[in-house]
């Protein structure tokens, strides 16, 4: 029985190092929806997206962003025209699209990690 015990202790960092993988690939996964639904003129806000993950008490937390002064003001401005590509929105609904995928990308993240 020790040695299941003891082979046991060992799973829990390959799952949590799993998850961290996991996270900052769904972040990722995020971050390119996004950036292929950002509004496009030059290129600008789609080139200043970013995605982060970290780690606290309560868990791991994944940001995502587009660092430009206009990218929130794109964001929300759902009777913009956007000729060249984009629509408003496009981080909401990256998170939105991802409700689906993030979990799998993750879970598929820990089962690899703990083989």
């Amino acid at each position: 029985m020790s040695s299941q015990l003891k082979k046991l202790s060992g799973v829990q960092p390959k799952m949590m190092a799993g998850a961290l993988v996991g996270m900052k690939q769904a972040a990722m996964w995020i971050e390119n929806y996004g950036i292929q639904h950002a509004p496009v003129d030059e290129g600008t806000l789609r080139g200043s997206f970013n995605s982060d993950v970290t780690e606290n008490a309560s868990g791991f937390h994944a940001i995502v962003s587009a660092n430009t002064p206009y990218a929130r003001k794109q964001h929300e401005g759902k009777d913009f025209k956007h000729p060249k590509g984009g629509e408003a929105y496009y981080l909401s609904n990256a998170a939105k699209a991802s409700v689906a995928i993030a979990p799998k990308i993750i879970g598929q993240s820990i089962k690899k990690a703990v083989k």
